[in-house]
């Protein structure tokens, strides 16, 4: 039987008592009769004093200790920035050198995780790690998965055409209201184009509209697909995706998911901007951040020009963690969400603001500023939004 996990709040003695006989009982690098397990004991054992080589040496079998105390040092580091059973403290072993001795330390698990890792910790937390060959197999969901969304089309065979309204859409199956969207579609051909409708009045009233899902956005390809591999170099994990309309709104607490959100619209963050305080907010021409509002920019002959990005991490009470990357253009989602995984130096200044008295925040807002190129066809992002300093937003 496994040693309890930590709790939060314990004194440090207690805690690394904890967390050394979790490892011996539960890794494979610190079993009891490994070099690594028993120096760990030592250690644990003499907390909050160190050991000597000398006293290592003897638990060892009276072998130098050198090599296994070194060892130890470095399976330490690898054990607790893999090993996500040992994350709920965020809190990790190190062992330092103070004079003659070594001693345990105990330190803020953040300062060995890389800063994607940070941005991600609270999804990749709820991974659950590869199962040994002795246990059953995994058969429940993949989580988290990435929600898609398709936006709505209408097929019109007359003309060869697919028309696209931005503010007609509709996430569920739309079989029962194929004869609304359509009425909605050609009465907004109409308030288009007013000084037409004499001419074209009979022209639209017949056109064969059929509402269909057709395409995925470019942008939530591309970005899907950054995460995916992030999650599968990293954690050797399978993130599933879904399409939004086969997500139940009222029962998304109680899954992982990563949203992404081309429109204010979909239900999903539609609901959840509702629901919560948020000082940041997607909407239909930008985003609002407090009582700003903050629209994209645009410019005759090219189109967007600069677009907002907001990324939301949000815990609930369910325990269940749902991020959000939210922008009204497709092609500014996936250069934030290729910033997110990338570890670059922006990312490193961003990880760094995301703590709370030594832990990384459960619940936070990040802005983007994003370039758009090309006709949208390419972004890149410039910082994080001017009129929040820079920095990110954490709630508790």
């Amino acid at each position: 039987m496994s040693p309890v996990p930590a709790r939060l709040g314990q004194p440090p003695p207690e805690v690394v008592r904890n967390l050394a006989e979790r490892l011996r009982q539960d890794n494979d690098f610190f079993k009891p009769k490994s070099n690594n397990g028993k120096l760990l004991k030592l250690y644990a054992d003499k907390f909050p004093d160190g050991a000597t080589d000398r006293e290592a040496s003897s638990v060892l079998g009276h072998v130098g200790a050198s090599t296994p105390v070194s060892r130890l040092r470095a399976d330490l580091v690898k054990c607790f920035r893999t090993d996500r059973t040992l994350w709920e403290q965020q809190q990790m072993l190190i062992l330092s050198d103070k004079g003659a001795k070594r001693i345990l330390e105990l330190r803020p698990l953040w300062e060995t995780l890389p800063p994607s890792m940070i941005v991600w910790f609270h999804q990749c937390a709820r991974v659950p790690m590869p199962q040994r060959r002795d246990e059953p197999a995994h058969n429940g969901e993949l989580q988290p998965f990435i929600v898609l969304s398709e936006p709505l089309f209408f097929y019109v065979r007359k003309l060869g055409a697919y028309f696209r309204f931005l503010d007609i859409n509709h996430d569920a199956m739309f079989r029962s209201k194929e004869k609304e969207l359509v009425a909605a579609a050609k009465k907004q051909l109409h308030q288009i184009f007013p000084e037409m409708a004499a001419q074209t009045g009979e022209f639209v009233a017949d056109m064969d509209m059929v509402p269909v899902r057709l395409y995925l956005p470019a942008g939530d390809s591309y970005a899907k697909t950054a995460i995916r591999r992030w999650f599968r170099d990293n954690l050797q994990h399978r993130v599933g995706y879904k399409e939004a309309s086969a997500v139940a709104v009222t029962d998304s607490v109680n899954s992982n998911i990563i949203v992404l959100a081309s429109r204010s619209s979909l239900p999903l963050l539609a609901q959840f901007q509702e629901q919560h305080e948020l000082r940041l907010r997607l909407t239909g021409d930008g985003i609002s951040c407090g009582d700003l509002s903050i629209a994209d920019e645009a410019r005759d002959g090219e189109g967007a020009t600069l677009s907002r990005v907001i990324v939301t991490n949000w815990t609930f009470e369910t325990g269940r963690v749902h991020t959000y990357v939210a922008s009204n253009h497709t092609r500014a989602i996936r250069a934030v969400a290729e910033l997110l995984v990338s570890d670059a130096p922006m990312l490193k200044d961003i990880a760094g603001s995301l703590l709370i008295n030594g832990t990384i925040a459960s619940r936070f807002q990040l802005a983007f500023d994003v370039e758009l190129h090309f006709h949208e066809t390419t972004a890149t992002v410039k910082g994080l939004l001017p009129q929040l300093e820079g920095k990110p937003l954490l709630y508790r």
